[in-house]
């Protein structure tokens, strides 16, 4: 028998996870990007617990725990410098049976296109649309018994599946992003919330560090090292340190999100992942989490030979709820962070003090929302901590 073919478009991390998971299935896969290359855009990208059961969904979860816990310590503070909320990272790793990793983008990409045959990858290809079973290019029509749209909050596939959808939202919010190498200030895991805007460190493998903040985006002309700068640096040590060591890879975008997502995420044999499907913002740390999950969950629904027709149906109804729930979870934790009024921000950082006298078990319990997730057909562990 032939094997069933896949057309996939977008190489980012999602996609890549599909082209495994359909590839270890049994489906011929053919991967279009239209970068020049297969190295990735981006700097990291953390895996929850319930994006490492996913990737074990699609047979290579040991690889990327392989990439360690991010982090000794956790927790929120204020500018100044004090702790509002301190919690070990490690609690989730007891709770969960899983560690939560973070690791370079291309570290990722290295380790999925590694599962795949070097023939599945195809680069430089630019992507208008997609209609039936054909996906069109700037380099001519890719037709397939599936097609996955996997190609980001602009997605072409999804333009031409649900052409009446509106363009994604902007929260008005620009987002920095950089990593450090080997050699700079000691740090610890944390996140700094001031009036309107925060910063996040979170130390890597060999010595190097993660930072990522997030601050209204400003009017007029600006560039993304001053504006970092002048927001920043007078916050508490090492803030300003990390900001000064700041690369030409700092990162800085405008932060979008589908506001509501998709009502289903398929259409005939045309199916939508990631943030072509629910672009989420980044508060919760769950968009690529949830790309991975989709991934994981379109694979084991189209092993064997079920039907394509059936598998999407089931894909939709299980993908829906739950990526629009966290959706608007990670809409919420953006707002309470960038509160701006001085009696609301006080008002918040007392909360967030209070909430050191719950136990670590009842915030844990508030997690298993996003991170207690198991692929389809797969029997939940029974490890976890109570």
């Amino acid at each position: 028998m032939t094997a069933r073919h896949a057309v996939i478009v977008g190489a980012g991390i999602g996609g890549l996870c599909a082209a495994v998971g359909l590839h270890r299935a049994g489906w011929r896969v053919t991967v279009l990007d239209r970068a020049p290359s297969p190295e990735p855009l981006g700097t990291c990208i953390g895996l929850a617990p319930n994006a490492l059961r996913a990737l074990d969904g699609i047979g290579i979860g040991e690889k990327f725990r392989e990439f360690g816990i991010a982090g000794n310590r956790g927790g929120i503070r204020s500018p100044d410098g004090r702790w509002l909320t301190h919690r070990n990272p490690q609690m989730v790793s007891d709770y969960f049976g899983e560690p939560f990793v973070l690791a370079r983008r291309g570290a990722l990409t290295r380790v999925l296109l590694a599962a795949l045959p070097d023939s599945v990858l195809h680069n430089g290809i630019r992507v208008t649309g997609a209609h039936r079973n054909v996906v069109h290019t700037d380099r001519g029509e890719f037709s397939g018994d599936l097609i996955v749209g996997a190609d980001g909050i602009h997605s072409a596939v999804r333009g031409t599946l649900f052409p009446w959808y509106g363009a994604p939202r902007s929260n008005g919010m620009l987002a920095w992003r950089f990593v450090l190498p080997a050699g700079g200030p000691p740090c610890s895991g944390s996140e700094t919330w001031g009036a309107g805007q925060y910063f996040g460190i979170m130390p890597l493998a060999a010595g190097t560090t993660y930072c990522f903040a997030s601050a209204p985006k400003p009017r007029g002309a600006w560039d993304s090292h001053t504006e970092l700068a002048a927001r920043f640096g007078s916050w508490h040590e090492p803030i300003p340190e990390l900001i000064a060591a700041a690369g030409e890879d700092l990162l800085c975008h405008e932060l979008f999100r589908l506001d509501p997502p998709p009502a289903r995420f398929h259409h005939g044999s045309t199916v939508l992942l990631g943030d072509a499907a629910h672009a989420m913002l980044p508060n919760l740390g769950q968009g690529g989490c949830q790309a991975i999950e989709d991934a994981a969950t379109l694979a084991a629904l189209l092993s064997g030979n079920r039907p394509i027709a059936e598998a999407l149906e089931r894909y939709s109804a299980l993908r829906v709820p739950r990526t629009r729930a966290i959706a608007a979870n990670s809409a919420r934790a953006s707002r309470i962070a960038g509160l701006r009024s001085p009696f609301a921000v006080a008002a918040r950082d007392a909360l967030v003090r209070a909430s050191n006298r719950l136990p670590d078990s009842l915030v844990l319990r508030g997690m298993a929302a996003a991170l207690d997730w198991w692929p389809p057909d797969q029997e939940r562990a029974s490890t976890r901590a109570r």
